[in-house]
C-alpha cells in the first residue's frame, strides 16, 4: 500500500505480479476480491512496530475485540457473568480461531469482530430504528461489517437474512423491510 495506495481499491495490478489472492484456473491466474480493509488499518501501526508486528498487533486486538463482544452479546442475550465468560472460552477455543492465527488468515478474524459488533447493535439497537440516528448507525455497521473482509458478504447476508426472517415470522414487517432494504 506504501508502494501505490490505489491497490486499498483495486489490487488486480498487485495480484498479477505477486500473485496473492489468485488461483490457479484454466491455465490462467485468477484473482479473487481482497478486501484491504485490515491492511489499511495496519498501516499506521506499521510506523511504530514495523510491517509483520503492525499485522500481528491488529490481528490481536481484533481478537481481543472478538472475545469483548461475544461476552456482550451473551450477557445481553440474558446469560449470566460465568456464561458470558463461557461464551468467550468457547470462542477462543474454536477450531476456526485457532487456525486463522495458525495460518495467518489475520484479516478474517478482523471480520469475525465486525460481525459480532454487527449481532450486538442488532441485539441491542433493532428496537430504536425509528430514531434517523439509530438508523445511520445501523446502515454504518452493515456498510462496515462487509468493508471489513470479503468473506463478511456472505455472514452478513446470512444474519440480515435471518434476522428478516424472525422479524417478518414475528409481524415485525416494517423493520424487516427496512432492514432488507438497509443490507441491499
Amino acid at each position: 500500500l506504501r508502494e501505490n495506495p490505489a491497490w486499498v481499491l483495486d489490487q488486480r495490478e498487485y495480484q498479477q505480479q505477486t500473485r496473492a489472492w489468485t488461483r490457479l484456473i484454466d491455465g490462467r491466474f485468477v484473482g479473487f476480491p481482497y478486501a484491504a480493509t485490515f491492511h489499511v488499518l495496519a498501516w499506521p501501526l506499521a510506523l511504530l512496530v514495523g510491517d509483520v508486528g503492525a499485522v500481528k498487533t491488529l490481528a490481536a486486538l481484533a481478537l481481543v475485540l472478538s472475545l469483548l463482544l461475544a461476552h456482550r452479546l451473551a450477557r445481553e442475550a440474558g446469560a449470566s457473568r460465568p456464561q458470558a465468560v463461557l461464551a468467550q472460552v468457547l470462542l477462543a477455543t474454536m477450531p476456526v480461531v485457532s487456525s486463522r492465527l495458525t495460518l495467518a488468515l489475520l484479516p478474517s478474524l478482523l471480520g469475525q469482530a465486525l460481525e459480532l459488533l454487527l449481532l450486538l447493535a442488532l441485539a441491542t439497537r433493532i428496537g430504536q430504528l425509528e430514531a434517523w440516528r439509530q438508523r445511520v448507525a445501523a446502515l454504518l455497521v452493515l456498510f462496515l461489517a462487509q468493508l471489513g473482509y470479503t468473506g463478511s458478504l456472505f455472514n452478513v447476508a446470512a444474519i440480515v437474512g435471518l434476522w428478516v426472517v424472525v422479524d417478518w415470522a414475528q409481524g415485525r414487517w416494517r423493520r424487516s423491510a427496512w432492514l432488507l432494504g438497509a443490507y441491499a
